[in-house]
């Protein structure tokens, strides 16, 4: 079957201390995953552990060594994942089968943890630019922003960047943010609004289509969000009690605290939208297809 969108081609480049290794050939299998609130794309592959100059690949690569993946669909191969070899599986049997797990740039930002106090004011952005310039990572920002009041940054990198940050945007302004590296440099950007058609998904023998998996779950039902007040000797006023759903689904109650300096509507809006996004079933749509390098 020639190189199509529903046939592409993947091309896998190993480099070394010393050499640049072609392993397509000897590929058994190779999968791309991104996972949701995860930040580093992974890789996971297997191939034969075939000879090349004279020494096997397993002798040949070694954690940390860079890995690019390319990908065609019948218009040039495309870069796809820039990373690292993360771990190093060889299982010598039968088969002398090689298995990687890779990471691109940003387990890094995974692994670490932070400790860091950030005053009132500082937008979105500048917290995010802050954060990775530290980390020597270059930073595309193209989602909303908005001021945080002052806080202590604790925790990993991922935590902060999905919980601290793109969180509080996204309760503000309804928006979810995406982060993901593309080559060198991290992009933060809005997710797609559906205005236009990128790839659509066919079943039939021409479709490209696998199978596709259905869920719907009342885990982390919301129904009513009561907003407190600033804490004194071990109290706090009620301030506003938010309900949706509730004969429907019953009652699962969060709190949301306020401040002096919070303002009501603004807390409320953000209650608001918990409700919209959690009084109901959550519904998870599966769809198993041949991938779109894209």
């Amino acid at each position: 079957m020639a190189i199509a969108k529903n046939n592409p081609k993947y091309y896998v480049y190993i480099h070394t201390d010393s050499r640049k290794i072609n392993i397509t050939g000897a590929l058994l299998g190779l999968t791309l995953t991104e996972n949701a609130k995860e930040l580093a794309q992974k890789v996971t592959m297997s191939f034969t552990n075939v000879t090349h100059e004279g020494k096997t690949l397993a002798s040949h690569i070694n954690v940390h060594d860079k890995v690019y993946i390319y990908a065609s669909t019948g218009d040039g191969a495309k870069e796809v994942f820039r990373g690292y070899v993360w771990t190093d599986v060889y299982e010598k049997g039968d088969g002398n089968v090689v298995n990687l797990t890779c990471y691109d740039r940003l387990i890094y930002l995974m692994e670490s943890e932070e400790y860091r106090y950030i005053p009132k004011g500082k937008t979105t952005k500048a917290i995010f630019k802050l954060l990775c310039d530290a980390k020597g990572i270059d930073l595309s920002y193209n989602h909303s922003t908005m001021k945080h009041a002052k806080m202590t940054i604790r925790g990993t990198l991922a935590d902060v960047f999905w919980d601290d940050l793109l969180e509080n945007v996204r309760k503000k302004t309804g928006k979810r943010g995406v982060i993901r590296m593309t080559k060198s440099k991290m992009e933060v950007f809005t997710e797609g609004n559906g205005n236009s058609t990128i790839w659509k998904f066919t079943k039939g023998s021409e479709g490209n289509i696998i199978k596709t998996k259905h869920e719907s779950t009342l885990d982390g039902l919301t129904t009513k969000v009561i907003i407190l007040g600033k804490e004194e000797d071990g109290k706090a006023p009620t301030k506003a009690t938010l309900k949706k759903n509730t004969d429907k689904y019953g009652t699962i109650q969060k709190i949301m605290q306020s401040s002096d300096s919070d303002k009501l509507a603004t807390v409320k809006k953000e209650a608001q939208q918990t409700l919209n996004d959690y009084a109901k079933p959550q519904l998870d749509k599966e769809v198993t297809a041949v991938d779109i390098p894209w």
